[in-house]
């Protein structure tokens, strides 16, 4: 049966990696998710848990290599992603977008992600960063959107992040995320609408983008555990619509948190018996982590 996708029911009901409210329904949030990544087929590639990034950064600057105004719910991942860092690092200082947006304009490259780390390396120096974060959101190309209108099909999206060096002009950490997922044909006579398509291609975007900002929590030692949470059930808890904890939207590959056998969907209630309230409360280890998995509490002792 060809169903048309409801961008709404897309948005609401399993965004990972941005901050909305839940939609209503009877099914849990697990449900949720695990419904709506059933019927689009979406699968979202391996993300590594890297190495801790050695070099102190203390003024970062974040460049955009695609339009943020085209990808607003990743975007908005990466602004909390930013907020939880400064919060994590009393001293780094974030250089305002406004004035990243003037320099950049300056180089007038092309929007290919294909910035070379000596040409990243000029625009931090202009902006008097240490360190520059490149983001790169993968667009649809304007043949796949007009075939995707009339015949449906596999709609794909990445996310590239490289934080490079200003003073070597070098590359200290890169990650790439890729996701996926099927829509539908049209009913018969019928194309489906640019909003339909934009609306899949930006939730599998932040899709990636969730698990993209993990790893780079990772690479600045501030996810030592190399958790993907659902900071959409981090919001509601602070809005005292779920119980506290950090609930598991993914693991990174070959992390802690993988190797002690956390799983997603599993949600963090304390560590060393403190109680943990949201996603940004710093969790260190070793510890044991105390887990609500299906209704049930077990420990795990994280190394």
């Amino acid at each position: 049966m060809n169903l048309k996708v409801n961008p709404k029911l897309l948005i609401c009901a399993f965004i990972s990696c941005i901050a909305l409210q839940a939609c209503a329904s009877l099914m849990s949030r697990q449900q949720q998710v695990e419904h709506i990544e059933k019927k689009f087929q979406i699968t979202v590639s391996p993300t590594t848990m890297p190495p801790v990034v050695s070099k102190k950064i203390q003024r970062l600057s974040i460049i955009y290599i695609t339009p943020t105004e085209e990808y607003p719910f990743a975007t908005s991942t990466v602004e909390i992603a930013v907020t939880y860092f400064k919060r994590q690092q009393a001293d780094l200082t974030v250089i305002d977008r406004e004035s990243a947006a003037e320099v950049q304009k300056e180089f007038a490259y092309q929007l290919t992600g294909q910035v070379s780390p000596a040409t990243a390396a000029q625009l931090g120096k202009q902006l008097g960063a240490d360190a520059l974060l490149l983001i790169y959101f993968k667009p649809i190309t304007p043949d796949d959107f007009k075939a995707h209108q009339v015949t449906g099909g596999f709609i794909s999206a990445a996310v590239d992040l490289r934080l490079i060096s200003v003073e070597e002009g070098t590359v200290l950490f890169r990650t790439n995320t890729s996701a996926w997922m099927v829509l539908p044909r049209p009913p018969d006579g019928k194309i489906w609408l640019p909003k339909t398509i934009n609306t899949e291609h930006d939730v599998i975007t932040s899709y990636a983008a969730g698990f993209v900002f993990a790893s780079l929590a990772a690479a600045f030692g501030e996810n030592q555990l190399g958790m993907v949470p659902d900071m959409d059930a981090g919001i509601q808890a602070q809005l005292k619509k779920l119980q506290p904890g950090v609930t598991l939207f993914g693991l990174l590959e070959g992390s802690p948190a993988q190797k002690s056998g956390l799983q997603r969907f599993d949600r963090i209630v304390r560590v060393d018996g403190r109680p943990i309230t949201t996603w940004m409360d710093k969790i260190q280890i070793p510890a044991n982590i105390t887990v609500e998995r299906d209704g049930s509490e077990l420990v795990l002792r994280v190394q």
